[in-house]
C-alpha cells in the first residue's frame, strides 16, 4: 500500500482524503463520522473501532429520546446551555449554542432549539459534582495627562468576570466531564483601586439569598428560570451590599448594575450546583 492511499473508515466503510483521517486506537475514522462523536468526548485517538461504534449508538439512542419527549423544567445559560428534566430526571447541555464559529450564541429554553447538535442525555444519578468557576482577569484604565497616559490615583481598575460550571460524571461510558459556559461575553466590572477580597467571598449562599427589597430587571434574564429559581431574590437585591462584597467597591453610579449581574450568574452558577447534586 502506497504512502498516500487513501485509508478506509472502520466505521462506515468510507474512502477517507489525505487530511481527513482521525486515527482510532485500532483503526481509522472519517471526519464525518468523527462529527457524529460527543461534544464532551476526549478520548478519539485512544479508543477502539468497538468503543467508537459504541457510542454512535448510544448517542443514535440519545436522538431518539429526545424525538419522544423532553420536558425543560429549568434552563441556564447564554453562551453554552444546560436544560433540565424534572420528570425524567436528565438532563442535557451544550459549550456552546451559536450556530457556526462566527455566529452569536443564543438563549435556549426548548430542546427543538438545538435538537440539530444531537446533545447527550445525561442521568442525575450519573452527576459526581458540580464546581462552580469564577474567572476574573482585570485590565488598568488609565487617564490622559499632557499627551502621556498615566494611572489614576488610585488606580481604575476593570475586572472581566466569566462564569462557568464544570458537572463531574461518574459511570458514564464516554464522558467524564463537562465545562457550560453560562455568560455571554464578560461582565466588566469598575474598581477604584486594587480589588479586596473579604470575608464576604466565602458566605457567597448567605448573601445570595439574604437581601431583599426593591424589584430590579436585568434585560432578558428571566427565561433562564421558573418561579422557584434564585432568580426572584437576586432581582430584587436592594442596593446595600457590603463593600468589597464579591472582592468589588460597591459604587451606585459606575459598577452597580455590574455588581448584580454578578451576583445574578454566581446564582446562576450556585443553583445548578444544588439541583444536580441533590437530586
Amino acid at each position: 500500500m502506497g504512502l498516500f492511499d487513501k485509508k478506509e473508515c472502520s466505521i462506515c466503510g468510507a474512502k477517507i482524503g489525505l487530511l481527513g483521517n482521525k486515527k482510532l486506537k485500532d483503526g481509522n475514522m472519517c471526519k464525518d463520522c468523527a462529527g457524529k462523536l460527543s461534544v464532551w468526548f476526549q478520548d478519539r485517538s485512544d479508543s477502539t473501532v468497538a468503543e467508537i461504534q459504541n457510542q454512535l449508538g448510544v448517542r443514535k439512542a440519545y436522538a431518539d429520546l429526545l424525538a419522544k419527549s423532553f420536558n425543560v423544567s429549568r434552563a441556564y445559560g447564554e453562551f453554552g446551555c444546560i436544560l433540565i428534566d424534572e420528570i425524567y430526571g436528565n438532563f442535557v447541555a451544550l459549550p456552546d449554542t451559536s450556530d457556526s464559529f462566527f455566529g452569536d450564541a443564543k438563549v435556549v429554553t426548548s430542546i427543538d432549539q438545538i435538537r440539530d447538535k444531537n446533545p447527550d442525555v445525561i442521568m442525575f444519578n450519573q452527576v459526581a459534582g458540580v464546581d462552580v468557576n469564577v474567572t476574573v482577569t482585570s485590565r488598568e484604565e488609565k487617564q490622559t495627562v499632557d499627551g502621556k497616559q498615566v494611572s489614576y490615583n488610585p488606580r481604575h481598575m476593570i475586572y472581566m468576570a466569566q462564569f462557568s460550571v464544570t458537572i463531574r460524571l461518574k459511570g458514564h461510558p464516554f464522558i467524564k466531564t463537562m465545562t457550560v459556559p453560562l455568560n455571554n461575553g464578560a461582565i466588566q466590572i469598575r474598581n477604584m483601586g486594587e480589588r479586596l477580597v473579604t470575608e464576604y467571598k466565602d458566605t457567597v449562599r448567605a448573601m445570595l439569598t439574604g437581601y431583599m427589597g426593591r424589584e430590579f430587571e436585568i434585560e432578558n434574564q428571566r427565561a433562564f428560570y421558573n418561579s422557584n429559581s434564585l432568580k426572584d431574590l437576586i432581582l430584587r437585591t436592594e442596593y446595600n451590599l457590603p463593600d468589597y462584597a464579591y472582592g468589588f467597591k460597591v459604587d451606585r453610579i459606575s459598577n452597580w448594575k455590574q455588581i448584580q449581574e454578578y451576583q445574578y450568574y454566581l446564582a446562576m452558577a450556585e443553583e445548578i450546583k444544588s439541583v444536580l447534586e441533590n437530586r
